[in-house]
């Protein structure tokens, strides 16, 4: 008689767990893929932008999977795409 309600209760935990580990772990994964998507679509020449490891610099050219950035003394570096943190200044 109190089969299927035992069931129930064994279930609910399981669902809870479930939805805290969507709401922990992969609602921010999602978040930071979308930022990285929003970031990829401002970097173009002549934006300031900062990379995860600190390095300020302005876009000089833009490749397929890195950037050319100026430093402030003239020095060019080529960075990954994936390490730009955030643009500091647009046009």
């Amino acid at each position: 008689m109190f089969a299927g309600l035992e069931i129930y209760r064994l279930l609910i935990p399981f669902f809870v767990l479930l939805f805290a580990f969507l709401i922990l772990i992969i609602w921010p994964q999602i978040q930071s893929l979308q930022h990285a998507k929003l970031i990829g679509l401002q970097v173009k020449p002549g934006v300031v932008i900062s990379t995860t490891t600190g390095t300020i610099g302005t876009v000089l050219m833009v490749l397929e999977n890195s950037v050319v950035v100026e430093m402030y003394d003239g020095s060019r570096v080529q960075v990954l795409k994936q390490t730009i943190k955030d643009v500091v200044k647009k046009n």
